[in-house]
């Protein structure tokens, strides 16, 4: 096998990966999962929290959790994903 076989190869290899991987971009992205049950649920946690429900300008029923804290950090403003 020659030298120039071996390349062509390899930029046939590369363009056939970039071709799939922009071709499942959307279902690699944005794909949702159901959480499982766990240590994620702040009802299960020792820290208080407060449910915070409202209704956006477009219609859209908004829910989070607001975790209160003594010190004075920064606050944390977490998006739990794409699809979720």
């Amino acid at each position: 096998m020659t030298i120039s076989h071996i390349v062509g190869l390899t930029l046939l290899f590369l363009l056939a990966s970039a071709v799939i991987l922009v071709g499942c971009e959307r279902w690699i992205v944005y794909h949702p999962y159901k959480y499982p049950e766990g240590n994620w649920s702040p009802s299960s946690s020792s820290f208080s929290k407060e449910d915070i429900s409202f209704v956006a300008s477009d219609g859209v029923a908004l829910h989070g959790w607001y975790f209160s804290s003594n010190r004075s950090n920064p606050t944390l403003l977490w998006f739990h994903g794409n699809a979720g």
